[in-house]
């Protein structure tokens, strides 16, 4: 079976060029939205960590990146996904705890607070889901907390696991946020594996 997924994500979201040459244009394109100096900044801000997140998941083997960077009233809103292909251990089959180490191996984070559970996916089945607030390194000695939501789902008929992985500086939207990231993990679909 070949490790061929879907995943849906809102209409609003742009699937990221893995490349990071896009980006450079919807940062102008935002830039022009934005007038106030304090905003600006802001902005470019959020728009560098972006692009070392993309750097970052292209590094640790992402098949996939979506997300949203818009102005909105209240401010600026931030939240993206990556997603990427593991291996488990031959021969073994992952409990919970297995999965949500799998999702933390290789992690550059720091836990804030963080609650592990089971889930059934629709059309995917049993996965793990690990969400919390976690601090993320930016640069040498600079941190930002970010909300992460990951999901690790078992990919049909092989040793891969599908770590889908959820990202957002918007603490104060952590709930619908959340919300959010567990719905978009949520459409995971196999679809060779159902019509095999």
């Amino acid at each position: 079976m070949s490790e061929t997924f879907t995943i849906r994500v809102p209409d609003s979201w742009q699937s990221y060029d893995l490349s990071g040459e896009e980006l450079a244009d919807r940062r102008a394109a935002v830039l022009a939205d934005v007038d106030r100096p304090e905003d600006r900044v802001e902005v470019n801000r959020m728009f560098r960590e972006v692009r070392r997140l993309v750097d970052e998941t292209r590094r640790r083997g992402a098949v996939y990146a979506a997300g949203t960077i818009a102005m909105h009233d209240d401010g600026l809103l931030v939240a993206h996904l990556g997603v990427f292909l593991l291996r488990q251990p031959r021969g073994r089959r992952l409990g919970l705890d297995d999965l949500a180490r799998q999702a933390e191996r290789g992690s550059s984070t720091t836990t804030v607070r963080r609650a592990v559970s089971g889930v059934r996916l629709p059309h995917a089945g049993y996965a793990a889901r690990i969400s919390g607030v976690e601090r993320v390194p930016i640069g040498p000695g600079q941190h930002v907390e970010m909300l992460l939501v990951h999901t690790v789902v078992p990919v049909p008929d092989t040793d891969r696991l599908l770590l889908v992985s959820c990202a957002s500086p918007n603490l104060a939207l952590a709930d619908p946020l959340g919300e959010l990231f567990a719905a978009i993990a949520d459409t995971v679909d196999f679809p060779r594996a159902q019509a095999g």
